[in-house]
């Protein structure tokens, strides 16, 4: 629901400082992620093919994130890890400390446009 101007409740100094500190937070959170890759532009067009929304660059490799992203993605968990060769979400996300959220599911939309995954999915 979209609030006209006059019925939203103004932005006070207080909201508006506690607004700024959970930004810087987010931020800092992400600063130890890699943000540089050479395949950037290709997901940046598989994105935009499969209709999705890139993560923001903060977020890690969690296992609750990726499950989310995976599922918008419409690609299986089961059929992920057997892709990636981990055991568990978990693992890849220990193990690849450094790749943002972004960056991971733009080899999983890679793969998806090269036919690595079947199009039904299993959970």
């Amino acid at each position: 629901m979209i609030l006209a101007p006059d019925v939203r409740m103004p932005m006070t100094a207080d909201v508006q400082s506690r607004a700024v500190a959970a930004s810087e937070r987010l931020r800092a959170q992400g600063e130890h992620l890699k943000q540089r890759w050479l395949d950037a532009p290709m997901w940046d067009r598989l994105y935009s093919q499969f209709n999705l929304r890139k993560p923001p660059s903060y977020l890690p490799c969690s296992p609750k994130y990726m499950r989310r992203y995976l599922s918008k993605a419409e690609v299986a968990v089961s059929q992920c890890l057997e892709f990636t060769g981990f055991r568990t979400l978990k693992a890849y996300g220990e193990t690849n400390p450094n790749v943002p959220l972004w960056a991971f599911l733009g080899t999983i939309l890679e793969a998806k446009a090269s036919g690595v995954f079947t199009s039904n999915p299993a959970p």
